[in-house]
């Protein structure tokens, strides 16, 4: 289903990725209020602009009662060039490539250095999960360009405000949950466009205590894009393909 393409595209352009996020939850020893202090000496020669985020106003005693707020992030920081940014909470790791994407090679070797910075810190007991998670944003109905269709009574409902969310299961313990949606925004400092996104994030399924591992991050890492690029080369009709100037 996902194998169609015998030959992936190496770039298209326009590149359609306005944001790739990677993200690790973890349980740890250290005290809540002492994990920015233990990763923020990793980062802060490239990292600037350090901000308080609005969970940082709730007690630990009330975040500890809520799950989903325990994997919220507390602190973010930025690259001068503003294309990457790291999230810290007291259970929760990410680092996000924004605004132009790096492309694979640049992306690859900034995870792998992130990776490693917290391998170094030591906060981690166990890892909980990871995933990373591909946005890509188009100023069409992307609907009438992709192969995916919700259909009823066995036609095509096309509709302006159409949202479809599913879980594909993977046999190498990773899963896809694919999301395509005509209705978004994208909002920036200067300009609001609507539009469509196909949001494609790769999990890896959690049946046994993880340990940090960088060399198996990294190949988790490597087949989650090889993941991603099948399934959104794929998802995409021949013609509108050839108009996105694909090389090979």
């Amino acid at each position: 289903m996902w194998n169609n393409i015998k030959e992936l595209p190496k770039k298209i352009s326009p590149c359609p990725i306005i944001e790739v996020i990677f993200e690790i939850f973890f349980d740890t020893k250290i005290p809540p209020s002492a994990i920015l202090g233990m990763i923020y000496p990793y980062f802060k020669d490239e990292y600037e602009d350090l901000e308080k985020l609005s969970f940082t106003q709730l007690p630990d005693s009330i975040r500890s009662l809520d799950q989903n707020l325990m994997f919220k992030a507390d602190y973010k920081m930025k690259t001068a060039s503003n294309n990457y940014i790291i999230q810290v909470g007291p259970k929760m790791l990410s680092i996000s490539n924004i605004n132009e994407y790096s492309g694979w090679t640049v992306l690859q070797n900034k995870l792998n250095d992130f990776t490693k910075k917290i391998e170094k810190s030591g906060i981690i007991q166990n890892i909980r999960g990871i995933n990373i998670r591909y946005i890509n944003f188009f100023d069409i109905d992307i609907f009438e360009h992709i192969k995916l269709t919700l259909t009823v009574n066995d036609k095509i409902h096309l509709s302006p405000s159409t949202v479809i969310n599913t879980r594909i299961k993977g046999e190498d313990n990773l899963d896809i949950i694919l999301q395509v949606a005509n209705n978004a925004t994208l909002n920036s400092k200067t300009v609001s466009r609507n539009g469509s996104i196909i949001n494609i994030a790769t999990i890896l399924k959690k049946d046994r205590q993880i340990i940090f591992d960088n060399d198996a991050i990294s190949e988790f890492l490597e087949s989650a894009h090889i993941k991603e690029k099948k399934i959104f080369f794929n998802l995409l009709k021949d013609e509108y393909l050839k108009k996105l100037n694909p090389e090979y």
